[in-house]
């Protein structure tokens, strides 16, 4: 009786991780007097090749996925500057608008395109919400086979009191995005901005 090789079940496909644990607390991330909520087991990076002063900073707190599955990662990216030309928050924003329209000229086949800007009320200084998404065509973006998309919310503010400006922007796929919008709008929400410097008190002298 001739062997045969029985076939192998079919593995069962495993759900991807679209909806970020929930269980995992957020804690503050803060640099400068700039800080933001993030999940507990997110990473923490800051490029050495770029500014991380109290005047001009860059960090990034990331959510990697362990196994690679680049789709599943989610980047939050922290960014506070003084500028050297007197603007105001909605100058900023009609700024970003004209780079976006630069993109897309730039850019035949990427998509590039503001959703939605909204001024916020509740931070304590002047602030707007800029909705935006990516559809990208080409190999610099593209893990998977078909178009992808690509969503973020950028929180911009300027602060009277240190004078900077100060943006946090969460991107994502766009499946991820949806999945957890409330989760990154809590995030962006708890996004401030004060003076590192403290005063010593008036009978306290300096060492």
């Amino acid at each position: 009786m001739p062997w045969f090789s029985r076939k192998s079940k079919a593995q069962p496909v495993q759900p991807r991780l679209v909806k970020i644990d929930d269980q995992v607390p957020l804690i503050p991330f803060e640099a400068y007097g700039v800080s933001i909520l993030h999940p507990q087991d997110w990473r923490i990076f800051v490029n050495p090749s770029k500014p991380f002063l109290y005047h001009d900073g860059y960090a990034k707190i990331d959510r990697s996925v362990v196994g690679g599955d680049k789709s599943q990662d989610v980047s939050l990216s922290l960014r506070w500057a003084q500028l050297n030309k007197q603007v105001t928050i909605d100058d900023y924003v009609d700024e970003i608008k004209r780079q976006y329209e630069l993109k897309q000229k730039k850019n035949k086949s990427d998509r590039y395109q503001i959703d939605d800007i909204r001024l916020l009320e509740h931070l304590p200084h002047r602030a707007y919400s800029i909705q935006s998404s990516i559809t990208a065509n080409h190999s610099i973006y593209r893990v998977l086979k078909d178009d992808e998309r690509f969503k973020s919310i950028e929180y911009v503010t300027y602060c009277e009191v240190t004078d900077r400006i100060v943006m946090a922007t969460i991107c994502a796929y766009g499946d991820i995005f949806a999945a957890n919008r409330d989760l990154f709008l809590c995030m962006l929400n708890s996004l401030g901005c004060h003076s590192a410097a403290q005063e010593l008190p008036k009978n306290s002298k300096a060492a």
